[in-house]
């Protein structure tokens, strides 16, 4: 029996532009309305720095844990490839042994 758990849309979806997931805009939304909430400005001269600071350390993380999870998924592919392969010689040598009983009968 085999089973295909893992589509390959499921390894694409990784690559995806980041500003187009639902959960970046999310955040970047709840960010704007709790400075506005605090009445304080998105774009302030004081903290002009530290958007584009904290938006490179970020960027840099989440590209870092990307190139861990297509690491991650490229292992996991070629142990499920290693376990169906093992599964098909277990059948193929159970398929023989049960075969040659009946060769021996005749």
């Amino acid at each position: 029996m085999d089973v295909d758990w893992m589509e390959q849309s499921d390894l694409q979806t990784s690559s995806r532009d980041l500003a187009h997931e639902p959960q970046t805009q999310y955040c970047l939304a709840t960010r704007a309305w709790q400075l506005g909430i605090e009445r304080r400005p998105i774009l302030g001269k004081p903290t002009l720095w530290g958007y584009p600071v904290f938006a490179a350390i970020g960027a840099s993380f989440g590209y870092w844990v990307q190139g861990v999870d297509e690491r991650q998924q490229t292992i996991l592919q070629e142990r499920k490839q290693a376990i169906l392969d093992k599964r098909a010689r277990r059948a193929a040598r159970k398929q023989e042994a049960q075969g040659e009983p009946e060769a021996a009968a005749h």
